[in-house]
């Protein structure tokens, strides 16, 4: 009789020894499945913003999360006074792709027509910071930013992608208070990080 619960107690022992091999693969596995997904993760809105202006010094005035050929990445557009200029970050890496010339006679956004009183580099809050409060807002994933004039006022249209499709929360440019927001509810919601403009009518 003893002999046979020392067999028993030994093959529990193998068991569990068997067992605690298993789960020490799983839970590696599972780690570097998390660390996977994080290194998918893009950098924001934020980080492209600081890591186009060491490419470029300007005032940021748009940022897109973009997606051409399989590549994700951040268009930036820097107004440098006498130019504007696109800078494009790699949206996972933060590596600038290139700096290229933006001519400003196909430009048509509404915030190049600003008066003598407005002063948009010294008086706007800025791209990072509209951004944060259109997501402290409404949760959701940054995906376009754009400074534009709105009935006489300087305002970011500050674009998320939600759980529940698409969304656009426009920002005062000068004291960060919400002005409106916009939900397009995406029940076919498979469409690239480039593809939110199909909802605009203007572009």
């Amino acid at each position: 009789m003893k002999m046979k619960q020392k067999i028993g107690a030994g093959a529990l022992l193998a068991i569990i020894a068997i067992g605690g091999v298993y789960g020490v693969g799983s839970v590696q596995a599972a780690k570097s499945s998390t660390s996977n997904s994080t290194q998918k993760q893009v950098i924001g809105i934020e980080m492209a913003e600081q890591k186009a202006l060491a490419v470029a010094k300007g005032q940021v005035e748009s940022i897109e999360l973009k997606k051409k050929n399989n590549q994700v990445y951040y268009e930036v557009e820097i107004d440098q006074g006498q130019k504007d200029v696109d800078v494009l970050i790699e949206a996972y890496t933060g590596k600038s792709l290139g700096v290229r010339n933006d001519n400003d006679d196909d430009d048509d956004d509404d915030y190049k027509y600003t008066d003598a009183t407005s002063t948009v580099s010294d008086s706007t809050i800025g791209v990072s910071k509209a951004s944060a409060v259109a997501v402290n807002y409404l949760k959701g994933t940054v995906i376009e930013v754009d400074l534009d004039r709105d009935d006489g006022r300087l305002v970011y249209e500050v674009e998320l992608k939600t759980t529940e499709g698409t969304a656009e929360v426009k920002v005062d440019a000068k004291t960060a208070e919400i002005i409106s927001v916009e939900k397009d509810s995406d029940d076919h919601d498979d469409h690239d990080d480039n593809d939110h403009d199909d909802d605009k009518n203007d572009d």
